[in-house]
């Protein structure tokens, strides 16, 4: 079909962010943020619906940044273990996410035709929703999700820096 863009998944940045979602989850519940837990839900079922598309439909998972990226990941997620202090835990899951997050942002960077605007349009929308959750102000409850509000911006940014205008494309 004509315009229609295929998605094609970075393996690596799905499975971490599946594995990534789980940690910030427990994080949440353990530190008794309930009422914005359905967004760390929702970081779980949705990158885990998509790690197992990714399978068959994405790419990525051999070159040398997704080595990197997964082995930086392994390493906070590692050191979070250790991690006495709740906000520690939460600081090595974020830096983790950042670093998952690079070869999906590369890519658009590189091809921002490659990406579901529509999707991560969504993504955001809900991560700036997910801030009106809070029932308090609290610096450390709000790090997560101005941490998505972010990638998202970043993820939007790359995606649609240069859309070409209507005028460009009818006289192409």
């Amino acid at each position: 079909r004509a315009g229609m863009v295929r998605s094609r998944p970075q393996r690596v940045t799905w499975w971490l962010w599946t594995v990534i979602g789980i940690i910030v989850a427990l994080h949440y519940y353990e530190s008794g943020a309930r009422q914005t837990i359905w967004v760390a839900i929702a970081a779980i079922v949705g990158p885990a619906l998509v790690s197992l598309l990714s399978i068959p439909f994405g790419q990525g998972g051999t070159t040398k940044v997704d080595k990197w990226c997964a082995a930086l990941c392994i390493v906070c997620l590692v050191l979070r273990a250790f991690s006495v202090s709740a906000h520690g835990i939460l600081i090595f899951a974020l830096v983790a996410d950042a670093i998952a997050s690079w070869p999906t942002l590369d890519e658009y960077r590189r091809i921002p035709d490659r990406g579901a605007r529509a999707a991560w349009v969504n993504g955001g929308i809900g991560a700036v929703l997910n801030l009106f959750a809070l029932e308090r102000l609290d610096g450390w409850l709000l790090l997560q999700p101005l941490f998505l509000v972010s990638l998202h911006g970043c993820a939007l940014y790359f995606l649609y820096r240069h859309v070409p205008a209507r005028t460009e494309l009818v006289n192409a």
